[in-house]
């Protein structure tokens, strides 16, 4: 299986996320049998070592939920992998104030289109939150590479990773279209609300990452009449001063 090069869109990323998008990548390029959620699961681990098992399970529900893939088995159950064993060197330890991400940790980064001078330039930042934190983990180059490519997506995405209200020239992209096609929803019915969306957002005054999502799941319960605006978030709940210094980002890449 080919796993050494993978390339995919940015609004995909943008959409379901950096490690969804590359399982869902690979999953096409090398035609995984989709026979359950546990196998597929089984197989990316193995070709992705540096992802956690959650992570991984996770990514592959939000694919199918999301109607990208079929799963061919229809039982619900919790899915529980056969981890590989650590060896005896992988101690847990607090992250050391010059701690360096492995050689093999900087190749995954490289491979993944990601420029190193960024991810450097990152490692400092890493260093303080995580030895501040003084949290023991035997992964920190899985935690370091989950965080740095979360990073450079939000880097190179249009609002440079920060939360924007919505304009009024906004439009969803391409693969937020697709993903509403695969629910069998055409392009010209969904862009069919994108005028209210816009007008609803900018009246909430909400300020997103990202509105691809918001925009997919606002048509698919438009068009079962089931949309309730009082259940959407979005509004800021903390101050400036609170968000300024909100250090989430880590919780997301434990």
């Amino acid at each position: 299986m080919n796993s050494d090069n993978l390339s995919f869109s940015k609004d995909v990323a943008d959409t379901i996320g950096v490690e969804a998008a590359v399982i869902l990548k690979f999953i096409e390029d090398n035609k995984i049998s989709l026979n359950s959620i546990e196998d597929i699961a089984e197989i990316i681990l193995e070709e992705f070592s540096f992802m956690e098992e959650k992570e991984i399970v996770s990514s592959i529900e939000k694919i199918v939920s999301l109607g990208l893939i079929k799963i061919k088995s229809n039982k619900h159950h919790k899915v529980r992998l056969k981890l590989p064993h650590r060896s005896r060197s992988d101690k847990s330890n607090i992250l050391d104030s010059d701690w360096e991400p492995s050689r093999e940790a900087i190749e995954v980064l490289e491979l993944g289109g990601i420029d190193l001078d960024f991810a450097y330039l990152k490692l400092k930042e890493f260093r303080i939150y995580w030895k501040e934190k003084k949290v023991q983990k035997d992964n920190w180059n899985s935690v370091f590479i989950n965080y740095i490519r979360k990073e450079w997506v939000q880097f190179n995405s249009k609002n440079k990773g920060m939360p924007y209200t919505m304009a009024d020239d906004w439009i969803p992209s391409s693969s937020a279209l697709d993903i509403l096609e695969l629910s069998e929803i055409k392009k010209d019915t969904a862009l069919s609300y994108l005028s209210e969306f816009i007008l609803f957002w900018k009246d909430n005054g909400a300020a997103l990452k990202t509105w691809n999502v918001k925009f997919v799941d606002f048509v698919k319960r438009k068009e079962i009449g089931s949309y309730n605006s009082k259940n959407e978030p979005g509004k800021f709940t903390k101050t400036f001063k609170e968000r300024k210094s909100d250090q989430s980002w880590a919780e997301e890449i434990e």
